[in-house]
């Protein structure tokens, strides 16, 4: 039997009731300490900037207006998730 990516299990056993996503920071909001490598870790993110707990909190407000959306996490990286 196939495993399916974190998420989307749930959002399967909970529809139609509930509906399940997540968000995965990635860049921005950097591990503390890291300020030496945030640079370093700029050079991979396309947008070339951080995005901070504004955009987290724009991508919540997205997946709770967004009810069609289901099993998903979403990454807030800059992009960073397609350069690697």
């Amino acid at each position: 039997k196939l495993v399916p990516p974190a998420g989307l299990g749930l959002g399967l056993e909970l529809a139609p009731d509930v509906r399940v996503n997540g968000v995965s920071p990635g860049a921005a909001l950097p591990a503390s300490g890291t300020d030496g490598n945030v640079d370093k870790m700029l050079t991979q993110v396309p947008l070339k900037r951080l995005g901070g707990a504004e955009a987290i909190g724009q991508a919540v407000e997205y997946l709770c207006r967004a009810d069609y959306v289901t099993g998903q996490i979403l990454p807030v990286d800059g992009g960073r998730t397609i350069n690697l």
